[in-house]
């Protein structure tokens, strides 16, 4: 549950950046980082990161006890990728 935390608050914040600076009211999540990362707020590879990890969200939503060790595990190493937005943030 503190995953799904903390990528639910992850996204509030790129959203709040998204509306701060004028660059839209996203749509959806993947479009948060989408618009981040058309205005130069963060480069590709970390938006593509970023946009992969809105699957987990969507797994930990509507799965959470469907979700397997090995998915969840890889989700706890994309936990780099959330410090390195953070740091733009």
């Amino acid at each position: 549950m503190v995953l799904f935390s903390l990528l639910n608050r992850v996204f509030d914040l790129g959203s709040e950046m998204d509306i701060a600076h004028n660059l839209g009211i996203p749509g959806t999540y993947r479009e948060i980082f989408v618009l981040l990362q058309n205005n130069g707020f963060i480069e590709n590879d970390l938006a593509n990161e970023m946009i992969g990890l809105v699957t987990y969200r969507d797994l930990l939503s509507h799965e959470y006890h469907g979700i397997s060790e090995e998915t969840f595990f890889s989700l706890t190493k994309k936990i780099a990728n959330i410090r390195q937005f953070m740091g733009i943030t």
